[in-house]
């Protein structure tokens, strides 16, 4: 009786600490991969109208919109998660970016954002415009994989 009364306690425990970590910490990494995805998406799916001055104003708004609602998306779920980001084993295991990095990425998309459709004389060149979209992109799949991927081999050369 007293090992199966164990057992019912440590069934509970499991399960609430499972239950816990899906809620408070899988879910909302899944959604904040969401949103980065979804950016990505986004920024390849209008290339094109971003770097273009002959827009309709309907189309250059949908973009300007769209790409603003991510940068406030992708803040919005980071900081969702921000708790999570300050435990270093949190940040290697699902390679989460720095809150420099997200904030950079931010800034990046509201200024394409400011740029899409603009036609006057203080245009920024497309290849500004292509950088930009680089240095989000590279932002967003970087993370902290690097450094990970960086540390492991510093980590294997030593067993050698």
């Amino acid at each position: 009786m007293n090992s199966a009364g164990n057992e019912f306690y440590w069934g509970i425990i499991v399960a609430s600490l499972a239950y816990l970590l899906k809620n408070f910490v899988f879910d909302q990494i899944l959604e904040f991969q969401k949103v980065k995805g979804r950016i990505r998406n986004r920024l390849r799916y209008y290339a094109n109208v971003a770097y273009s001055i002959h827009l309709s104003e309907d189309l250059a708004q949908e973009v300007r919109s769209q790409i603003r609602q991510l940068s406030c998306d992708l803040e919005e779920n980071y900081f969702a998660i921000f708790i999570l980001v300050r435990l270093r084993a949190i940040c290697w295991l699902f390679a989460l970016p720095s809150k420099k990095s997200i904030t950079e990425v931010s800034t990046s998309l509201i200024y394409l954002s400011n740029s899409v459709g603009d036609k006057g004389e203080n245009r920024e060149p497309p290849k500004k415009l292509k950088e930009e979209v680089d240095k989000v992109n590279k932002l967003l799949l970087t993370g902290n994989i690097k450094k990970l991927i960086d540390k492991a081999q510093i980590f294997l050369k030593s067993k050698e």
